[in-house]
């Protein structure tokens, strides 16, 4: 893996790796900030960006002493969690609005398509819509990706995600490639269907992994967002998608014994600053309350 040698995510070697820009639990909105029990990440939401995601980007805001827990300490030392501060100023509500989506332009400025924004119940939520907006793709798994609890020690997670490893990024790589698949291709339909088969597969084959760890396991919901470049093509390729797809996944519903386990895709909002890429720029998370092994 090239080693991150600036601040935000520029490598001086080829770049191979695939990172989230995280946030504690909060609200931003209407000039006010709201905690949701805790200043720390979410122990949940960590244990999903530990396990599929190479490097976690937590930035600081100034004038917000944000403590740093055991677990972002140990990832910290690990060279897996980095804390960068942001030249920012005004309210300090509008700064904590803006301050994930701020490290996450800067991020992707020096390593294009490599960074996404985590964002979900158990991170940050604001009132702030983008003053322009472009047009995205977004992609739903539901009840078909395992995580471990909350309760699980990250030492462990990130030993059975070492010896998983082409598992679990096989699985990453097929849910960010969707687009791209689709996007070149002659058939759409084909690769449609092709790539749903593909994802089916990953996802099986990270749940019989997952069984094998030992841990308490959750289901999770997986929201992807893409953005759509301005193009004929482009738009062509996606536009039976205007009332949203539903498609079942066999294998990995049949691992689980739930019907649930399905994907859908349907269209999005995205902001238009948001320069062309064909990876993932937005994951958004939800976890099932129930515990399985």
């Amino acid at each position: 893996m090239a080693e991150h040698v600036h601040q935000f995510g520029r490598t001086d070697a080829p770049i191979d790796f695939r990172g989230l820009v995280v946030s504690s639990p909060l609200r931003a909105v209407e000039g006010r900030i709201e905690f949701s029990g805790t200043l720390d990440l979410d122990p949940q939401e960590l244990r999903m960006s530990l396990l599929f995601w190479d490097r976690l980007l937590w930035p600081r805001v100034p004038g917000i002493g944000w403590p740093t827990n055991q677990d972002a300490r140990f990832l910290e030392g690990q060279g897996i969690l980095w804390r960068p501060g942001l030249n920012m100023s005004g309210d300090v509500s509008e700064m904590v609005a803006r301050a994930q989506w701020e490290a996450f332009f800067r991020a992707d400025s020096e390593a294009p398509g490599c960074w996404a924004v985590s964002q979900g119940v158990n991170s940050v939520v604001t009132g702030l819509q983008p003053s322009k907006e472009g047009r995205g793709l977004l992609m739903t798994l539901y009840s078909a990706i395992p995580v471990p609890d909350q309760a699980v020690p990250l030492n462990e997670i990130l030993d059975f995600k070492r010896a998983h490893q082409k598992t679990l990024k096989q699985l990453r790589m097929e849910v960010e490639g969707l687009y791209g698949q689709v996007l070149v291709s002659s058939d759409a339909g084909f690769s449609v269907n092709h790539a749903m088969e593909k994802i089916d597969a990953g996802c099986a084959e990270a749940v019989r992994a997952a069984k094998t760890s030992g841990f308490p396991l959750r289901l999770s919901d997986l929201k992807t967002s893409f953005k759509i470049p301005i193009g004929a093509a482009a738009v062509g390729a996606f536009a039976g998608w205007e009332a949203g797809l539903k498609f079942q996944l066999p294998e990995v519903g049949a691992l689980l014994g739930s019907a649930l386990s399905c994907l859908s895709v349907g269209w999005d909002i995205v902001p238009s600053s948001l320069g062309a890429r064909q990876t993932p720029y937005r994951y958004v998370t939800q976890f099932h309350k129930d515990v399985f092994y």
